[in-house]
């Protein structure tokens, strides 16, 4: 992993309030266990005095849960290059990035889900750029079965399980079902996991029999080329534009052009490849 990074998880975790005392009070960054994902120490509150937040090589990143894992790789590779880059990362929604703007934090790039969303931080004044950085892709994944079809899922009636609903593939995955004219009959067996819940391990713990969920997550599994994993065709749903958005706190900033400009490079491109995007 990253030893220069520092990394911390906020918002993909909110769903744990209903089951953690710790989580049901105002979570920060001091209380995060360290057993959360890329968990290696926390920032202070940006109120109080943060030498690091003064490191002119210091990125601060928002990243979408749903490009944790090809960050962690793009993050690798830059800091082969680039050992002495520093890196101060929240990984949350939408909401849980306005909420932080508005607790003054301040971050340089955002990596999020759709290029919709770095769009309105241009127009509301918080960014000053943001591009189309990789197109995510859909599969449908149903372990006790061969998939070659849609036609699979009406070999049983159980639950079809759907990323969280703010999820750009969770809406995928109903066009795709809209697209074939099966919305409206499996209407009913939809289920949405919640935020903070892993809709590839409740598939692969056998409580779901199938799922809709990212490509990049098989991949990441290493199951893609299974009979049970079907890629979606990607004219069958709408683009998923995961985005890249500079913002002006990190405008004109070395550190940041320098890695704004590796995000769009032949070698990030290559890593978002082979992590099953377009």
């Amino acid at each position: 992993m990253l030893k220069k990074t520092l990394k911390i998880c906020l918002g993909f975790f909110a769903a744990l309030a209903l089951s953690s005392p710790l989580a049901a009070s105002a979570l920060n960054q001091s209380e995060l266990p360290m057993s959360q994902h890329n968990f290696q120490g926390f920032v202070p509150d940006s109120n109080e005095s943060n030498p690091l937040d003064q490191d002119p090589n210091l990125v601060r990143l928002m990243v979408h849960p749903s490009l944790t894992w090809v960050t962690d790789q793009l993050l690798d590779a830059y800091q082969a290059r680039y050992p002495d880059s520093h890196f101060r990362i929240h990984q949350g929604t939408q909401n849980d990035l306005l909420d932080l703007l508005e607790d003054n934090y301040d971050f340089d790039i955002l990596l999020d889900g759709e290029i919709s969303r770095g769009m309105a931080r241009v127009e509301d004044g918080w960014a000053v750029e943001t591009r189309v950085l990789a197109l995510g892709r859909l599969a449908l994944w149903a372990p006790l079965e061969t998939v070659r079809s849609l036609n699979v899922l009406s070999l049983r009636d159980d639950p079809i399980g759907l990323t969280p609903e703010n999820y750009p593939y969770h809406r995928a995955a109903r066009e795709v079902l809209e697209r074939h004219e099966l919305l409206e009959d499996y209407e009913h067996r939809l289920e949405a996991v919640r935020l903070g819940e892993s809709l590839y391990d409740k598939v692969d713990g056998g409580e779901l029999p199938a799922a809709f969920l990212p490509y990049h997550r098989v991949v990441e599994a290493g199951i893609q080329r299974r009979r049970a994993v079907m890629k979606i065709p990607v004219q069958f749903h709408g683009a998923i534009t995961h985005s890249a958005t500079l913002m002006r706190k990190g405008q004109g900033r070395p550190a940041v052009s320098q890695f704004w400009n590796f995000l769009f490079s032949e070698e990030a491109a290559q890593i978002f490849q082979e992590a099953g995007f377009d």
